[in-house]
């Protein structure tokens, strides 16, 4: 049984969702992404679980993106190089006022 990595607690199956869960039958390789809300803390955790024949890697990662968000972005086009070095050039002079770049 899985349990929240921030307070112990024992996730339960309601608070589980299948987010994503991919089969490449050819390379007799498979993957799921499964997240947990945490209902004691109120954190969340994705896990990536891929399986390569024999072979199974699990990585986990805390996460403020509850189920519902982690569906609803899953298929967002991924960033591109330019758009985070633009961030990045962005972010180098941006002196903290949120409300005039939102504006």
């Amino acid at each position: 049984m899985l349990t929240c990595p921030v307070c112990d607690t024992h996730y339960t199956s309601e608070s589980t969702r299948l987010i994503e869960s991919r089969v490449e039958s050819k390379a007799d390789e498979s993957s799921v992404i499964v997240h947990s809300d945490c209902k004691n803390c109120r954190s969340s955790v994705s896990f990536n679980i891929a399986m390569f024949g024999p072979e199974i890697f699990s990585i986990g990662a805390v996460s403020d993106l509850t189920a519902v968000d982690a569906l609803r972005f899953r298929n967002n086009k991924s960033l591109t190089s330019d758009e985070v070095i633009s961030m990045h050039t962005f972010l180098e002079t941006f002196d903290g006022n949120f409300d005039r770049e939102l504006k």
